[in-house]
């Protein structure tokens, strides 16, 4: 068959790289126009570009692929089949009526829970123990589309957004291949999803960020993990901004603290027990932090490098998160 294929960011790449090495012929990748990016907002292309221009594969990249004499170029190209992998637009009914095979889209959860732009990171923060990706047709609505074909994986209690991501990336372009075989034999058919079973995600936000310590450490637990890599799960120290990367739940059977704590306080420093803070139910171990403006670091040596005591407070992080940086967030120096 002939194939278009449209995608944005880094996900797509080896959903690209497979179609390209298949037997059906890829007439094209759109992807989105570059923008400036990085503090110097230099004008770069993006990840797509420069491996389609590695792989020699013809790129279009409209200003919006709903426009009307773009719409009339594809309809010249005369593809089969639409693939779409993480594009960014909305796709308009003149567009996905061009090829008569229709257009394929690949979901990085098991629909229909998790409709929308999120689903992996959203998987994590609720504390879901398996996810998946599915290949379903586009429909005008969102994720809405009939079922082609499915596959689960485990998220295992230690596992960051990256990592689910990674796992995903080993199943989801030899799903999708699969897809377009059999479209292409017509032998795949596929099945409406069950509409009444459906769930949303919505953009990660600065807000979504902000750790709420009047949790239970398990729901902060999971919130760090779908935040890693991007964008940082965030908390305040002393007026200071702190990512965290990386945590442990402890049980309160398995802690005891010689009176109430209340959420965000700290509660253990020595070793090797390390930096734990209270929350709204159990305790969590911080195993990998950063302060804004320095290198990611262990609990252990947030606590020796910025004097954290028992008593100090984590809180929620200021509404203006792009505040200065104040460069010591240490005590002044104990009198000896």
């Amino acid at each position: 068959m002939d194939l278009l294929f449209l995608g944005s960011s880094s996900f797509p790449i080896p959903f690209i790289n497979a179609l390209h090495e298949s037997s059906h012929r890829l007439l094209a990748v759109i992807t989105r126009p570059d923008r400036p990016s990085g503090r110097g907002l230099e004008v770069r292309p993006s990840a797509v570009k420069k491996f389609c221009q590695e792989k020699g594969i013809s790129l279009l990249q409209p200003s919006s692929v709903n426009e009307k004499n773009f719409l009339g170029y594809l309809v010249s190209l005369r593809p089969d089949l639409l693939v779409v992998v993480a594009y960014g637009e909305i796709l308009r009914p003149e567009l996905l009526a061009i090829p008569p095979r229709g257009s394929v889209n690949v979901h990085a959860s098991l629909l229909p829970k998790y409709r929308g732009p999120s689903p992996i990171e959203t998987a994590i923060m609720e504390g879901e123990a398996r996810t998946g990706i599915t290949t379903m047709l586009i429909t005008p609505a969102l994720d809405e589309g009939d079922i082609f074909l499915q596959r689960e994986v485990e998220i295992l209690s230690h596992e960051t957004a990256g990592d689910l991501y990674e796992k995903l990336m080993q199943i989801g372009p030899p799903l999708l291949l699969e897809t377009v075989e059999g479209i292409a034999q017509g032998t795949l058919v596929p099945v409406p999803q069950d509409h009444s079973q459906a769930t949303y995600t919505a953009k990660i936000t600065p807000q979504m960020a902000n750790i709420d310590w009047q949790q239970e450490a398990r729901r902060i637990h999971d919130l760090i993990r779908a935040l890693n890599p991007r964008p940082g799960a965030r908390t305040a120290l002393r007026g200071n901004i702190i990512k965290i990367w990386g945590s442990q739940v402890i049980g309160q059977d398995k802690y005891a603290t010689k009176g109430p704590a209340e959420p965000g306080s700290v509660v253990g420093t020595s070793s090797p027990e390390g930096l734990i803070v209270a929350t709204g139910e159990d305790f969590l171990r911080i195993t990998e932090l950063q302060p804004v403006g320095r290198k990611r670091m262990r609990g252990e040596d947030f606590i020796r490098g910025y004097h954290v005591q028992v008593g100090d407070r984590f809180e929620k992080t200021p509404l203006k998160l792009d505040m200065p940086v104040v460069k010591d967030l240490c005590y002044p120096p104990r009198e000896k």
